[in-house]
């Protein structure tokens, strides 16, 4: 892919090296007006920049493509290196249990890892408070508030 941009980068500038250079012949070729001197000045200042980037890229194309070709393969070195690192996970042997049997808290707890560490990571339960409810007063009789 940067090949591809590298090209399609050269090829930009090269067309812009060809605009530049036949605007500014045709530019010199007509019949002198005021502010010419300095359009034909623009011109050249413009072609000059152009084909120094031009030359620069040309120039430092091969070196940009090996730099990028040698940091991809440092990556995929790197990739592969942690691949090789992590293990693969250990089968477990299962046990079966037959149909009308409950698997309980317990077996859980004995033949899977998952639960296991799921269990480690297992919230304490919260202890509800518990609220004694506060007598009704009751009302003396023969007071009539009404």
């Amino acid at each position: 892919m940067s090949q591809e941009i590298i090209q399609a980068s050269l090829l930009r500038l090269r067309s812009s090296i060809v605009e530049t250079y036949e605007a500014l012949k045709s530019k010199v070729a007509n019949p002198t007006a005021e502010g010419q001197v300095e359009e034909v000045s623009q011109m050249a200042i413009r072609l000059a920049n152009l084909e120094g980037g031009f030359l620069t890229l040309q120039q430092y194309a091969e070196q940009i493509l090996a730099e990028n070709k040698a940091k991809e393969l440092q990556m995929r070195a790197e990739v592969e290196q942690l691949l090789q690192k992590e293990e693969p996970p250990v089968p477990e042997e299962i046990e079966e249990t037959p149909r009308d049997q409950v698997i309980t808290e317990a077996d859980l707890l004995k033949r899977s890892t998952k639960f296991r560490n799921s269990q480690k990571h297992k919230a304490a339960p919260k202890k509800r408070r518990t609220t004694k409810k506060k007598p009704v007063k009751k009302k003396p009789e023969g007071t009539d508030e009404s």
